[in-house]
């Protein structure tokens, strides 16, 4: 039998359940050797008592771990109903703890205990009447978890609080776990687009020197090739004035010329011209990269002073936490008037949980919240828009568990936090995306009004050059029929 439980307590990924329809006491001898070799926590376990032997005695040396899940069915005295009973031990030396959980009647009314499972059975105070974290009270009393942990209801708070010297007077701290920023964050706002944004990379006098500089290369290279055609019998026939301006605007545009210079004075002011035009282009290539690759937020906020001089913005945070005896209490005259003009007004308001006050600095105009910088990523994917931190608003907080004062034990779970590596696990568990939020490199990608005025320019070109052709066209038919009346009065004079 033993062989047999052993072999068959494995039930592939899902967890086993186990009904014990007689309880004898040769089942009773094969269960306290099956819980000295594999812990029964492994399985959920129904076992239905005759009540002929008290409970307790029945479980005698066998070992039923706090984390098993062993339930007891039994029919009462007149075998009217059926009570359900829960069985567990602290530790293997401890007595049997034994708690009903529910009753069941013969007509098929329940009722079963309504307290969390959690708190009923594993010693856990649940969790606080006010679903807060804790903040001090004017008559020095503490809400929430804190409260508990002070008025010594519970010894241990399972959560982590951030450390404060206001607290660390009412309770003692395990091992700081890691160090957070409780930062404001906003709705991201629109980019400010800049307007004929491929030209702001340059200065206007920047621009005209540049064009008098095509203005004096123009008059240069007029100037030479007309001096070579007086000079030099073989030199290329001289350049229109609009060509030569061609051909400086060419340059500067890096493209090269249908034509090679013969003489040094023109080849000096080509090579001159061009090495100009490439010292420009390269910046000019750099500086607008920047431009267009820097984006700037139509609203600047960078920090609590900003947040004020706005005049329009809300700042929430989360209800009965610390951050309301840190904007009480603060000896800063900054962070006063924001909690006087930004944080009073809404104190009869706040959120009860972070994903509400994010969810609200999407949805309502100018609110602002404050929230851990690493759960405000892990709940961006829940929210309707994008939100971003305030960069230079934050409060620096270190979080742990908080327990109870002269509490025994915490030397102990400190001990086991740190050589069990806990640390490292609960934040893999809880926060699993913070290291991928890390390691991501963020991307900006250039939209089509950032570079609107290249296709501006491009668009203009085509229409002109459009425009050119047909006033070109026109130009040499009116040539053609001037000439051609012109040939025909010539005849008609011959004629006559």
């Amino acid at each position: 039998m033993v062989e047999f439980a052993l072999q068959e307590f494995h039930c592939g990924f899902n967890t086993p359940l186990y009904i014990i329809l007689q309880a004898d006491q040769h089942l009773r001898q094969t269960l306290q050797q099956v819980s000295k070799k594999i812990s029964l926590s492994k399985g959920k376990w129904l076992m239905l008592h005759d009540g002929l032997e008290p409970l307790e005695n029945f479980l005698q040396d066998i070992h039923v771990p706090l984390d098993c899940d062993f339930l007891v069915a039994s029919l009462s005295d007149n075998q009217s109903s059926v009570t359900f009973r829960e069985v567990y031990q602290v530790h293997y030396s401890l007595p049997l703890t034994v708690s009903v959980i529910g009753n069941c009647t013969s007509d098929g009314l329940c009722n079963w205990e309504t307290s969390d499972i959690l708190q009923r059975g594993r010693n856990l105070g649940g969790i606080p009447k006010d679903r807060t974290f804790g903040s001090l009270r004017k008559n020095g009393t503490w809400t929430g978890l804190m409260g508990t942990v002070v008025d010594h209801e519970a010894d241990i708070a399972l959560t982590l609080l951030a450390m404060t010297e206001t607290r660390l007077k009412a309770v003692d701290f395990f091992s700081p776990l890691w160090n957070v920023k409780q930062m404001v964050h906003i709705k991201k706002p629109d980019i400010n687009e800049e307007t004929f944004a491929m030209f702001a990379s340059f200065s206007k006098g920047f621009w005209i020197t540049l064009f008098v500089t095509i203005v004096v290369l123009t008059i240069c290279l007029s100037g030479t090739w007309y001096i070579e055609d007086k000079i030099f019998t073989n030199s290329p026939p001289v350049n229109k004035l609009i060509e030569t301006w061609h051909y400086a605007f060419t340059i500067f545009c890096m493209q090269c010329q249908a034509t090679t210079p013969t003489t040094c004075s023109t080849r000096m002011i080509f090579l001159t011209a061009y090495f100009t035009a490439v010292v420009i282009y390269a910046s000019y290539s750099a500086t607008l990269i920047s431009f267009l690759t820097i984006k700037k937020s139509a609203i600047q906020i960078e920090n609590f002073e900003d947040l004020l001089n706005d005049g329009q913005f809300r700042l929430g945070f989360l209800g009965g936490t610390f951050l309301q005896d840190y904007f009480k209490e603060t000896n800063s005259e900054l962070i006063t008037e924001v909690y006087e003009k930004l944080v009073k007004p809404e104190m009869n308001s706040l959120p009860k949980t972070e994903l509400e006050g994010l969810t609200r600095a999407c949805m309502e105009y100018k609110y602002s919240f404050v929230a851990q910088d690493f759960l405000a990523y892990s709940l961006s994917k829940k929210l309707p828009c994008t939100i971003v931190g305030v960069s230079k608003a934050y409060y620096l907080s270190t979080l742990s568990m908080v327990t109870a004062k002269s509490f025994p034990y915490r030397r102990l779970i400190n001990h086991k936090i740190r050589r069990s590596g806990l640390l490292i696990r609960m934040k893999k568990h809880l926060f699993p995306d913070i290291e991928k939020a890390t390691g991501e490199a963020v991307f900006i990608s250039v939209n089509l009004k950032a570079v609107s005025e290249v296709y501006v320019i491009l668009l203009t070109g085509i229409i002109l050059s459009v425009v050119f052709l047909c006033l070109e066209i026109m130009s040499i038919k009116l040539k053609e029929q001037k000439q051609s009346s012109e040939n025909g009065k010539i005849t008609l004079k011959k004629f006559i």
